[in-house]
């Protein structure tokens, strides 16, 4: 990650999820366009991958609110696998 990057990340685990949003807003940063990935968590590292299995996730969104110096940065799993880690990942 570079120092104007952050992740946010859900495990999936055990659970067993139809659907998953992870929204982030931010009231001091402007993102730029986010992007998606999946990290494995048992590799230990944090590389992310593009996910390639049907359905992919939503293009991920960025909202800047230019008035109130505002953020908002969403991405969309659909039935996300249970080995996946599904992250949006940030910039700013």
């Amino acid at each position: 990650m570079a120092v104007n990057q952050d992740e946010f990340c859900y495990p999936i685990g055990d659970d067993v999820i139809g659907e998953l949003v992870i929204a982030v807003e931010s009231q001091t940063l402007k993102f730029k366009t986010p992007s998606v990935g999946l990290a494995d968590p048992t590799e230990g590292t944090r590389v992310f991958t593009v996910p390639t299995h049907e359905p992919a996730p939503t293009k991920p969104l960025v909202v800047n609110i230019d008035a109130v110096e505002s953020s908002l940065a969403t991405a969309r799993f659909v039935t996300p696998r249970q080995s996946d880690e599904a992250c949006l990942i940030v910039a700013w």
